[in-house]
């Protein structure tokens, strides 16, 4: 889902920056491009802080990524009290580490399945929200821009919105 954030930014972006844009389709590469000095002016600066401010977000989804598509490690799944537990071992099947990131900040072994998607879709939501609310702003504050009609759409789904937004596990 990030690397469309990728996308949703050229909506604010005027004629010069998209010329200069990245033809990366990825959020990655345009951080890294963001962080280059020579890019500074490439890109509105609220842009610019926007992708400091997820990198560490869009480096865990990576890491996770990586580690299961690149460099096929498994997910291991245990069940205690009812609850399913995952970490993603280093080394074997039984060895006492986890290569998974500790979003969670705990200090378990073994994370909380339900807890740990939940992090990652809530976290994804909220920087898409920021990311929407930047955009609005640099819109609004270049008088020159120049509306079209933008459609993003998806379907909800109740299930997915009880088990991963909706639940509280304050």
């Amino acid at each position: 889902m990030y690397d469309f954030f990728y996308h949703f930014i050229k909506i604010c972006l005027n004629e010069k920056q998209l010329k200069q844009y990245p033809v990366t389709d990825s959020i990655n590469s345009l951080v890294t491009y963001a962080k280059k000095p020579n890019n500074i002016n490439k890109l509105p600066s609220e842009i610019m802080k926007y992708l400091e401010y997820i990198e560490s977000d869009l480096n865990d989804i990576k890491k996770i990524r990586d580690s299961i598509i690149h460099k096929g490690k498994d997910i291991m799944l245990t069940r205690d009290s009812g609850k399913l537990y995952m970490r993603m071992p280093i080394k074997d099947l039984f060895s006492e580490d986890n290569l998974l990131p500790n979003i969670l900040e705990e200090e378990n072994l073994n994370y909380d399945v339900e807890k740990y998607l939940s992090k990652i879709v809530k976290t994804t939501f909220k920087n898409m929200e920021i990311l929407g609310e930047i955009i609005y702003s640099e819109i609004c504050n270049n008088e020159n821009y120049k509306w079209g009609l933008y459609a993003i759409s998806n379907y909800c789904i109740d299930d997915f919105n009880d088990f991963l937004i909706l639940k509280n596990f304050d």
